[in-house]
Order: C-alpha cells, then sequence, then structure tokens
C-alpha cells in the first residue's frame, strides 16, 4: 500500500510538471518554441487569360503585317497553380511577427474567344513577405508577393474552317498580387492552411512564322499575355 500511494504521488507529480509545461493555447503562447520556419506546398486555382494583344507582326518574307497587329479580349478561364516555397515566420513564438518566403510557382491558365483557345503556361521564382500574427493554433499571415519566371502560350484557332495550332518560344512573365492566409497549426510540427488573394500577370512572348496544314498562318509576331483575378490555394506545411 506504501508502494502504491508513492508510486501515485510520483505520476501526480509528473502530471503536473507536463502540464505546468504545456502552452496556453489561449494566451498565444507558441506550440514549438524552437521553430521559426520551413517549408510549404500550396496546390489551388489562378486567374485565366484576359487579353492578347500582338504587335510587329511579320508576314512569310518578313515584311511588316499591320493588319494582324491589335488587341483581344478574351473570356479568363481559371487555370490551376502549383508551388514550393520555404517560410521564416518570427511570429510563430507567438503574437505579432514578420514572414518571409521564397520560393517557386507553376501556373497554367486558358483563355478562350470565338476564334482562339490560348493556353498559357509559365513558372518561375517568387517572393512573398508581411505581416503575420498567431494565437495558439491559429496562425495568419497577409503577403504582398511578386513573381519572375518564363511562360509559353499555346494557340488553337478555328477561323472560317482553317484549324491550327501555334506554340510560341520561351518568353519572360511577371506576376504580382497579394494574399491573405489562415494556416491551422498542429502539434506534430505540420499544418494545414487555406489561401485566397488577388493576382496580376503580364507577359511577352515570340511566335514564329506558322502555317498549318490545313492552310491557316500565324504570323510572326510579338504577343503579350495579360490576366487578373481571383486565386486561391490549400497549403499542407511543417516546420524546421
Amino acid at each position: 500500500m506504501r508502494t502504491l500511494s508513492l508510486t501515485l504521488a510520483i505520476l501526480a507529480s509528473g502530471t503536473a510538471a507536463w502540464a505546468s509545461d504545456q502552452p496556453d493555447y489561449g494566451s498565444g503562447d507558441v506550440l514549438h518554441p524552437e521553430y521559426f520556419g520551413g517549408m510549404r506546398f500550396d496546390v489551388g486555382t489562378a486567374p485565366g487569360i484576359k487579353k492578347v494583344t500582338t504587335s510587329r507582326s511579320t508576314d512569310a518574307n518578313s515584311n511588316p503585317d499591320p493588319q494582324a497587329d491589335g488587341g483581344s479580349n478574351l473570356s479568363p478561364k481559371q487555370g490551376y497553380l502549383a508551388g514550393i516555397s520555404v517560410y521564416w515566420d518570427s511570429s510563430l513564438a507567438g503574437g505579432r511577427g514578420w514572414v518571409i518566403s521564397p520560393g517557386l510557382f507553376y501556373r497554367d491558365v486558358v483563355g478562350k474567344s470565338s476564334m482562339y483557345r490560348d493556353t498559357f503556361t509559365s513558372a518561375g521564382v517568387e517572393l512573398a513577405a508581411g505581416p503575420s500574427y498567431t494565437l495558439g493554433h491559429l496562425n495568419m499571415e497577409l503577403q504582398p508577393y511578386v513573381g519572375f519566371g518564363g511562360c509559353n502560350l499555346k494557340q488553337d484557332a478555328n477561323f472560317n474552317g482553317y484549324t491550327g495550332t501555334r506554340s510560341t518560344g520561351t518568353g519572360n512573365d511577371l506576376s504580382y498580387g497579394a494574399k491573405f492566409s489562415a494556416n491551422w497549426l498542429f502539434q506534430s510540427n505540420s499544418y494545414l492552411g487555406l489561401t485566397a488573394g488577388y493576382e496580376r500577370f503580364n507577359a511577352q512572348c515570340k511566335g514564329a512564322y506558322t502555317q498549318t496544314a490545313s492552310g491557316l498562318i500565324f504570323d510572326a509576331q510579338k504577343i503579350q499575355v495579360q490576366g487578373q483575378g481571383v486565386m486561391g490555394s490549400v497549403t499542407l506545411g511543417f516546420w524546421f
């Protein structure tokens, strides 16, 4: 009996010590005070192509063809985006802080008109930074961001019975926007989050002179691709 009492006393003392060491989630204490950053993976939707503008058009003999220059408004279709990044967040210690997250992105979006279906893909680097706040399990971030990378435009055309496809060479893509994220932090050094924001992209591509098997002709030209709209993603991350 005396041994049992001693054992219970030791267990009670250990339990009390363990409980006193646990973070007080209601007061905003950190879950893991030794961690201030990690890695995250994002998958979601991105705004589609809204406008394509062609300029400096030339024909098969490299002669200027100004009639082929101009802008086309497209019906943007939401595409998908994916990203991977590392991050450092000083608010993981509880309360207010700052977060910075450099990473890589990939975007695949579409724009349609009565004659064209344009598919725009781009990949590159992105830098996001802004204020953050952590209260217990909940972490929130507001991050303006900018991205730069390479891109490609694939144009599927159907004009008066003439059909064909042209893909441009690699161009340059500039994207920027702002996003808000809410992340739920788990005890296991991982978290899940949702992100919503607004994004613009502006890309420059070059299309070579192309004549398809059906006789459809694409002039050689400079092509500007623009889009804007709402983006959103699901995030899976973990701490270092």
